[in-house]
């Protein structure tokens, strides 16, 4: 079973817990749509792994949903379709209120992580990746 940490102050239990499988609460709907990966509705929890900001570990997860911890506080989940590690940039997409598609340089990205899967309260999973 994997041991996954609920997070209050997020940033703080980073700095002071690396590594590992967390609990996150989402705020929001841009991923509440049949062709996200995973629909996440408002409110719902989430859990995510932390992942190394490296061109082979991000290029392995094109595909899935990403968390970001931005530089500057901001944190933001979205679908990562694309990776250029030449010029370190990743292409996301969200669908609500309509699909759209921005870029986002590795630079202004503190921590990134992986999506893993929807789940309850109590950390079991209720919904995961959609099979093709």
């Amino acid at each position: 079973m994997v041991q996954v940490r609920t997070c209050q102050n997020i940033t703080d239990f980073f700095i002071n817990n690396p590594g590992g499988y967390y609990r996150v609460r989402v705020k929001g709907n841009c991923l509440d749509s049949e062709l996200s990966p995973i629909t996440i509705h408002d409110g719902e929890v989430t859990v995510i792994r932390q992942i190394e900001k490296e061109d082979m570990t991000i290029g392995v997860n094109v595909g899935k949903l990403i968390t970001m911890q931005m530089k500057n506080g901001d944190w933001y989940t979205k679908h990562l379709t694309f990776f250029d590690g030449i010029r370190g940039v990743l292409a996301i997409k969200y669908y609500n209120p309509k699909e759209t598609t921005l870029c986002v340089s590795l630079e202004y990205i503190e921590r990134l992580f992986v999506v893993e899967c929807v789940c309850d309260d109590e950390g079991r999973e209720i919904r995961g990746y959609k099979q093709l």
